[in-house]
């Protein structure tokens, strides 16, 4: 399905009939405001276009939708606005803003607690993640976390894994005591400089085994969280070129990576310039 604009945030709503889809931001088209679409789920099939759009009503250029979660009992839907620095709640009965909760600098995923009681938003450009009391609606907390946090993943027994792209980590978060109680390296070697970027996370069903997808070594991290006092990285994954979105079916026996540049990089001999005359190899395919 086409859309004019669209980024990082996908959210169900708890009934499963609707998916709501990140428009991300509209610097194309002066004057146009980039929303939240939402699409009908029936017969294992979404619907060909959006049903309904959430719109902000501030100027585009103060727009750029990010991560997205729905509540799980109320007709709340929660949107990241990076360019505002902000989360829009959206009622999702009505299709009306119910509020917008302040945050750090530049807003990126959101992860609800499976009560809904508490929101945790990581703030890309802040290095840290916002606690939200979603009956009051307000920020409780500030956890200071790594360099670049970016997607975030709750497991069952209330620790929250926050990648930090530009630190080779993932920090972890005890949610009850509400601050940061470890670090888990990604990268193939543990002194080995920033550059692996991770960006993605999935967990097994048992929340015993993590997965990272790190983008710029192409490759995801498999790390053993069993024991919440000790983590350990048990091996990597290859992946294709700049992995970048991590599922886990709901049996745990099929990982589903998401790879942002395609497959892998192939010869382009007949790129910009090149003197050798027409024909199809090279032409960013692989045989």
């Amino acid at each position: 399905i086409s859309l004019s604009t669209s980024f990082m945030g996908l959210a169900w709503s708890p009934d499963g009939t609707t998916l709501y889809v990140s428009g991300g931001n509209n610097k194309s088209k002066e004057g146009v405001r980039a929303p939240v679409y939402a699409f009908a789920y029936d017969g294992n099939r979404l619907s060909d276009k959006p049903i309904r759009e959430l719109a902000e009503s501030v100027a585009p250029d103060d727009i750029y939708w990010s991560g997205l979660a729905h509540h799980p009992s109320q007709p709340l839907l929660y949107a990241a606005n990076r360019t505002a620095g902000n989360i829009v709640a959206f009622d999702t009965a009505k299709g009306e803003i119910v509020t917008r909760i302040p945050t750090e600098v530049n807003p990126y995923d959101l992860v609800l607690s499976p009560d809904g009681a508490r929101l945790y938003c990581s703030n890309w450009a802040s290095d840290s993640v916002s606690v939200i009391d979603t009956a009051s609606n307000r920020v409780v907390a500030t956890i200071e976390v790594g360099d670049n946090p970016s997607d975030m993943i709750l497991a069952k027994d209330g620790r929250l894994f926050v990648c930090c792209a530009n630190d080779n980590s993932v920090v972890v978060i005890d949610t009850a005591r509400g601050r940061a109680v470890g670090t888990i390296i990604t990268s193939l070697h543990e002194r080995a400089p920033e550059g692996s970027t991770p960006n993605a996370l999935a967990l097994d069903p048992e929340s015993e085994t993590l997965y990272v997808a790190n983008a710029d070594n192409n490759n995801v991290c498999v790390v053993d969280v069993e024991d919440a006092a000790e983590s350990a990285v048990l091996g990597f994954l290859p992946a294709g070129w700049y992995p970048s979105a991590l599922g886990m079916s709901p049996d745990g026996a099929t990982l589903y990576i998401g790879n942002a540049k395609g497959l892998a990089s192939s010869a382009n001999i007949r790129g910009p310039h090149s003197p050798l005359p027409d024909g199809e190899e090279g032409k960013g395919t692989t045989k």
